[in-house]
């Protein structure tokens, strides 16, 4: 089910043992990344891993929140491949994910 504006996002991610850390996600942009993803259209990983999801040590995400949105929606499991561990923990304060506004 896609999401629209202002739509909460705590039930769809309660349970990922993923955290905000950005205020805001893109409807049109997580909606698009679900429908490739739910064809099976997605690549995960491009060839050059440039941009890759990452995580810290407490599943604090530092870029792909996006992607993470998109792919609880398509019911898609994302590969642990296409995920880089952050090392340490990112000082980034995490949003609830009821906080995290969608536009």
């Amino acid at each position: 089910m896609p999401v629209t504006t202002g739509d909460n996002l705590e039930p769809l991610m309660a349970g990922t043992g993923w955290f905000a850390t950005q205020a805001v996600v893109d409807a049109a942009k997580v909606n698009a990344y679900a429908e490739e993803m739910a064809q099976g259209n997605w690549t995960w990983l491009p060839l050059n891993r440039q941009n890759p999801i990452i995580v810290d040590q407490s599943g604090k995400i530092m870029s792909g929140h996006h992607r993470l949105v998109a792919a609880r929606i398509a019911d898609v499991v994302v590969p642990e491949a296409a995920i880089q561990r952050f090392p340490g923990m990112t000082l980034r304060p995490v949003k609830l994910w009821h906080d995290v506004r969608v536009r």
